[in-house]
């Protein structure tokens, strides 16, 4: 399977991340009863590091965005890309081995 590529749009306000079709008709290859969300923006007060976020995005805004409700769901992606919308620098990867 292609690599599900989240793009990652940073503001002076926060982050919004979305799925390009493609990328919502992977997800619900691999997983049948999610229902991507198109994009979602997390605000924040000030402007701040995208690298902080890292640990926050695998337990909420990844299951948010890809509309799946376990980590059993996410772990049948075999990789995930979070992408500068700019840049098209890979900010963050998650890889999952399937044994």
């Amino acid at each position: 399977m292609n690599p599900i590529r989240i793009r990652v749009n940073k503001q002076t306000d926060g982050f919004t991340f979305s799925l390009l079709p493609l990328d919502k008709k992977n997800v619900t290859e691999a997983i049948p009863s999610a229902y991507p969300a198109d994009l979602i923006f997390i605000a924040f007060q000030m402007q701040s590091d995208f690298k902080q976020y890292y640990p926050r995005l695998e337990n909420h805004v990844l299951p948010m965005l890809l509309g799946v409700e376990n980590k059993e769901d996410l772990e049948k992606l075999d990789e995930v890309l979070f992408i500068d919308t700019f840049t098209k620098e890979v900010l963050h990867k998650i890889t999952h081995s399937h044994d």
